[in-house]
């Protein structure tokens, strides 16, 4: 359909084929529903997929244009383009409005090697807590990141897929196994000394991106405040991973924060929503981090990525209808820490990604429509 194939945006790309040494010249462009590749020349199609087909996309941590596209069939395509990160979070954002939320990226890793059914297809519920034990009860010659890994390849990114509390005598131990796992990843400690700084911070995506599959599920959502420890050892933890100041591992970080503020599972409690917020965000050292964070990035013009999640941390928080859960306090204080920066985030409105654009746009409109006269001219 004509409306499938009409872009919204498009980015100049080289395509990398098996068969071919020389880069093949693309625009990529996203639709609706569908990412598309054209010739730059004629603007002819020459493929056209679904975005709900798209599993995940692979950033290349070495080559700063590089990226893979990889989808639910198995399918792999090479890219690289001078504004990846850009092109990245627009593919996001799109795959996400149709309504696919197990996109994601992440550092190269082997996934497909730790697939235990092919793409497309999810667990049963046997294997899933087959996977959530392993990362308890680690089998010899193995360590838990190697579990950890293993959980992320073979587990959507919105979560579990059976993590719901079930009838019966057993309802109890989903639920436990699912706190038990979140305290032993938080609390995964790496050999400095024996690994490479580069993959530290592989593991460290890892791990965080492992917490943010716990923390989608119901269990894991509740437990980040009714579950003694979890709340002080995350907050230690995600202060040592920002302190590293890498891109992707604070990409990482971010999209985990943003399971804690919006429920990813059904039949979601909205006291448990609004306890997580108050926890969360009322630390305002924190939020002067994460803002300083979007900062940085606007002023070096990077972290495409990191600032489009920030913003969709934001959102979460002061933007309708998420805003309702947020405690008046904390919102009043998001709004005018938000409002200080209010030229860094004006800048944004000239951000080569539309995504970014948009993001910025509904947190400067609840700037202007909830917060005081004096905050709004600022």
């Amino acid at each position: 359909k004509d409306e499938q194939l009409t872009s919204f945006v498009e980015f100049n790309v080289q395509k990398s084929h098996i068969n071919s040494l020389v880069p093949i010249r693309r625009l990529l462009c996203i639709s609706e529903s569908c990412i598309i590749e054209r010739d730059p020349l004629s603007y002819a199609v020459i493929c056209a997929r679904n975005l709900n087909t798209l599993s995940y996309i692979i950033r290349d941590l070495k080559d700063p244009q590089k990226f893979h596209l990889i989808y639910s069939n198995g399918d792999e395509r090479l890219y690289s383009s001078n504004d990846r990160d850009s092109l990245l979070a627009a593919l996001i954002d799109g795959a996400r409005s149709c309504g696919n939320y197990q996109i994601h990226v992440i550092s190269p890793q082997k996934y497909k090697t730790m697939r235990l059914v092919p793409f497309g297809f999810c667990l049963d519920e046997e294997a899933e807590q087959h996977l959530l034990k392993l990362i308890l009860q680690i089998p010899p010659g193995l360590k838990r990141i190697d579990m950890i890994r293993r959980f992320n390849a073979n587990v959507p990114y919105n979560g579990l897929s059976y993590s719901a509390p079930s009838e019966g005598f057993f309802s109890d131990s989903k639920g436990k196994t699912i706190i038990s796992c979140l305290e032993a990843v938080i609390l995964e400690q790496y050999e400095v000394s024996k690994i490479d700084q580069h993959e530290i911070s592989i593991q460290i995506e890892a791990q965080l991106s492992c917490l943010h599959r716990l923390f989608a599920a119901k269990a894991g959502f509740q437990a980040f405040t009714t579950v003694e420890g979890i709340r002080e050892r995350l907050g230690t933890l995600v202060v040592s991973v920002l302190k590293r100041k890498e891109e992707h591992v604070d990409y990482a970080c971010v999209e985990m924060l943003c399971t804690l503020l919006q429920p990813r599972h059904a039949n979601y409690e909205l006291r448990i929503e609004q306890l997580n917020k108050q926890a969360l965000l009322s630390n305002k050292l924190f939020l002067e981090h994460l803002l300083q964070l979007i900062v940085n990035n606007v002023t070096k013009k990077t972290g495409a990525l990191v600032i489009a999640s920030l913003l969709d941390f934001l959102a979460f928080t002061v933007c309708a209808p998420y805003s309702e859960t947020t405690p008046g306090d904390v919102f009043d204080t998001i709004l005018e820490m938000v409002a200080q920066r209010g030229r860094i985030f004006y800048k944004l409105f000239h951000h080569p990604s539309l995504t970014i654009v948009k993001g910025a746009g509904m947190v400067m409109r609840a700037i202007i429509e909830e917060s005081s006269r004096e905050f709004a001219k600022v």
